[in-house]
This record gives C-alpha cells, sequence and structure tokens, in this order.
C-alpha cells in the first residue's frame, strides 16, 4: 500500500480544520482520488488512531445513528508536522550515520543553487548545540574564505 493515501488523509483533515472530518468522509474521498488502488476503511481508521496516539491529531466523539463516532481535527499544522518529520530524520540521520549525514548535508550546503540563508541558519542551530558539527560544517560551507575568521 503506497503512502499517498496518507498523505490525503492529512491534506484532507488540515483543509477541513474548523468542522473536522468522520472516517467515512475521508474514505469515500481517497476511495475516489485512488481509484486504481483499494485503501480499506480499516486501513484508514489504524492511521487515524496512530497520528492521535503521535500527537498530530485530536478526535471528539459525537453520536450519530447507530452509536458512536469520532471527528478528527488536526492538533499540530501542516508546517510543524513537516518540520518534526524533518528534524527526526535528520536526528536519526546524525545519530546512526553522523559523519556521512553532515559529509551529505555539507555537499548540499556548498552546492551553487543552495540558498545561503539556509547555510547560515544551519550554521546558526548547530553553533548553540554541537560545537564540533558547526565548526566541520563551518569549514566545508566556507573553507578559510570565511570573513568572520579574516584576522
Amino acid at each position: 500500500m503506497d503512502d499517498t493515501y496518507k498523505e490525503t488523509v492529512l491534506k484532507l483533515i488540515w483543509d477541513s480544520e474548523e468542522e473536522g472530518v468522520i472516517a467515512s468522509q475521508l474514505h469515500k474521498h481517497v476511495k475516489a482520488l485512488m481509484k486504481d488502488e483499494a485503501v480499506s476503511k480499516a486501513a484508514i481508521l489504524s492511521y487515524l488512531n496512530d497520528l492521535c496516539k503521535q500527537g498530530i491529531l485530536n478526535f471528539k466523539e459525537e453520536t450519530c445513528r447507530g452509536g458512536l463516532r469520532k471527528r478528527y481535527f488536526p492538533r499540530m499544522s501542516r508546517v510543524d508536522y513537516e518540520k518534526e518529520n524533518v528534524r527526526a530524520t535528520l536526528q536519526k540521520l546524525l545519530k546512526s550515520y553522523p559523519q556521512y549525514t553532515i559529509e551529505a548535508l555539507t555537499e548540499l550546503l556548498k552546492g551553487e543553487e543552495f540558498d545561503p540563508q539556509v547555510s547560515r541558519a544551519l550554521l546558526g542551530y548547530f553553533m548553540v548545540r554541537d560545537e564540533l558539527t558547526y565548526h566541520s560544517l563551518e569549514e566545508t560551507i566556507w573553507g578559510s574564505g570565511n570573513p568572520i575568521h579574516r584576522y
């Protein structure tokens, strides 16, 4: 099963932030968009429960025909969710492969198409947290041409 249904579910929840959504609405929407791929309502419910456990969604129980149902609301904004995913991925990479992660980041940061403000922001982040990583990134990005180190 492809993760695209998960992206579709999150997008619909964020788009319906005020009124919230129920699982059957999500299932109908996903089913209409992904005609070639079958996604069960149980898979969607399982994913929604996981998102609630992770603190990404909240739900409110409401009565309906036949009992109770959950209406889901975003607890975390799309931007915060994406930042958290990137942060968690980088933390895992830095923990498992610190040298290769730093090398890959510095190669990306040295690329001409990369925004210099991003390089500065990344250096600023590491400056206050990890001196060794900071100096390694700084040397790779600027080499001996760093205007801060001109004496």
